[in-house]
């Protein structure tokens, strides 16, 4: 369903969250809710991504690195991990994706023409520079004066 996440504050599509009772985004949850386990290959305490065949966990950045298949992108010619396929079935990696293909629009707050990472809660584009500026502000603490006594 389309809501407010109670975490980011982003109109998004969202999920009661039953250990919260609130309405969460899925990039909150992943990030802030989903429990940790350790990985059964580097051994770190991090969220499951996936589960192998004896269903020890396994971090997303070691799907990545070392079993998600990977292929030759048909825009760069590298093999990378595959983001998505053109019409003929070809691969095409994450970079390629946001720089070629991923439909570009103009950012409600800086006006530039950019992929949009997320949306305001009236549904307009937000750039990754405007949403990295706009969470390093939020996480950034409040400095209190010291008092002296």
């Amino acid at each position: 369903m389309n809501g407010t996440c109670f975490i980011c504050d982003e109109a998004k599509i969202v999920r009661q969250n039953r250990k919260i009772g609130e309405l969460i985004c899925s990039a909150c949850y992943q990030r802030e809710i989903k429990p940790k386990e350790v990985c059964t290959l580097c051994e770190d305490e991090k969220r499951v991504d996936a589960r192998n065949e004896q269903g020890g966990a396994i971090c997303a950045a070691c799907y990545q690195r070392h079993i998600k298949p990977k292929e030759v992108c048909t825009l760069c010619e590298v093999e990378k991990s595959v983001n998505v396929r053109d019409k003929q079935g070809g691969a095409i990696c994450v970079t390629c994706y946001q720089r070629e293909i991923k439909p570009k629009e103009v950012c409600t707050i800086c006006e530039c023409k950019e992929p949009a990472k997320t949306r305001n809660k009236q549904g307009g584009a937000i750039c990754a520079a405007c949403y990295q500026r706009d969470r390093r502000a939020k996480l950034r603490p409040t400095l209190q004066p010291s008092r002296s006594t």
